[in-house]
This record gives C-alpha cells, structure tokens and sequence, in this order.
C-alpha cells in the first residue's frame, strides 16, 4: 500500500510540519491512479519565500505623543475666603502604520496577494476646568478647624 509524506512550512509562523496519511481508496480505484486532489506543481503546494524577502516586505510603525500641563490661579478674596481655578490641557495622538507586500501570508489569504496597507490615527484632546470657592475657619472653639468647599 503507498504511503504518502508531505512536509509544508506554515507562512504565519515558519515552521515545518511534517503529515503522514495512507489514501483512502474508493471502489474501483485502483492504488496506481493520480490523486486528483493533489497539487501536481513541484512542493505540493508548498509556499516557500525567501525569508530575508519576507522580512523586507512586512512593516510596522507605531508611535505615540502625550502631552499634558495644568496651571492654577489662587485669589484671597477674603481673610477666610479663597478662590482657586485651575486650567489642564492633554493632546495625545498614536498612530499605527502597516504595509504588508504582496509576498506577505496575510497579503495572499486577506488580499489577493495585492499589497495591503493600513493607517491607524488617533487624536484625543482633554480641556479640563476648575473652579472652587474654600471658606476657611481656623481654631474654632480653640479645638477645631473647618474648611467648606463649594465648586
């Protein structure tokens, strides 16, 4: 009875596999006939690419920028009385860029081996405000302190 052996290299991940498997006869099917499911191209349909190519053809840059700052202003209206804002600013951006060449597994599976780029941005921006009124009573009843809060 023939046995076959196929050996294929996953493209996602490089490594080999190796498959051993005896072939199911149908009635009338003789052990001799041509498999008509098999690929008759030399590897079986074994992709293999030059991996010096492969690096080449993938790439992937992600970056990202934060900036933030805050800044306040105190005012004594009053002796007990106080008035307190306070301005924030953050700017964030990231942005993800992609290209995966014709050659590339996800080229092939994903696109019709046709090149694939992709562009990710995000921008995020934050205003923050704050106002408070704090009336401050120290050494009360010669024990206490009391601090009230209003924004």
């Amino acid at each position: 009875m023939r046995v076959c052996r196929i050996r294929k290299v996953l493209p996602t991940t490089g490594c080999a596999t190796r498959l051993t498997y005896r072939p199911f006869l149908s009635a009338g099917q003789d052990i001799d006939e041509t498999d008509p499911l098999a690929d008759p191209n030399p590897g079986n349909g074994l992709g293999l690419v030059n991996p010096i190519k492969l690096a080449n053809a993938e790439y992937r840059a992600k970056s990202t920028s934060a900036y933030n700052g805050s800044a306040y202003l105190n005012i004594n209206i009053l002796k007990n009385l106080t008035f307190r804002s306070t301005l924030g600013y953050d700017d964030n951006r990231f942005i993800d860029r992609q290209l995966s060449d014709s050659i590339t597994p996800y080229s092939m599976i994903s696109g019709g081996a046709k090149p694939i780029a992709g562009l990710d941005t995000v921008y995020k921006k934050t205003i923050t405000n704050s106002n408070v009124f704090t009336y401050t009573l120290a050494n009360l009843g010669g024990k206490h302190d009391i601090d009230v809060a209003c924004r």
